[in-house]
């Protein structure tokens, strides 16, 4: 059984989804005059800028040098998934007048992540949680 959610927790999910709705909002901004695919390239040109201040924060909490393969490739397969849901997603808020629809219907991600922790991860989430 899991564990209560500590309102410290509570609080950086809750700013985290506060700043994924004003960045769905923003997505849709960018992409009435960019394409999906120039979203992505300067978001990745974005990404690989930053590499420099996060190694050196990484450095100076000693986590720069702590590399395990198997992490690096999950994190690949993640980026690739996650750049490919946010291309499609990106392709759904482009062609309507109804991000707030869009959003929303693309929020059930957290019902496939409870189902796929279940199965691979053997999580079982409790009555509370699962509302």
């Amino acid at each position: 059984m899991s564990e209560p959610i500590s309102k410290e927790r509570a609080l950086l999910i809750g700013i985290s989804a506060v700043i994924f709705g004003i960045c769905t909002l923003l997505r849709k901004i960018s992409i009435e005059t960019l394409h999906p695919f120039q979203f992505q390239i300067v978001a990745g040109a974005f990404y690989g800028f930053m590499i420099i201040p996060w190694y050196f924060l990484a450095k100076e909490t000693g986590h720069a040098e702590i590399w395990n393969i198997s992490g690096v490739i999950w994190c690949l397969v993640c980026t690739v998934l996650g750049m490919l849901g946010a291309i499609i997603l990106m392709y759904a808020l482009r062609n309507g007048h109804d991000t707030g629809a869009v959003a929303a219907l693309s929020s059930v991600s957290p019902v496939v992540t409870v189902m796929l922790a279940a199965l691979f991860l053997g999580e079982q989430p409790n009555l509370k949680q699962a509302i």
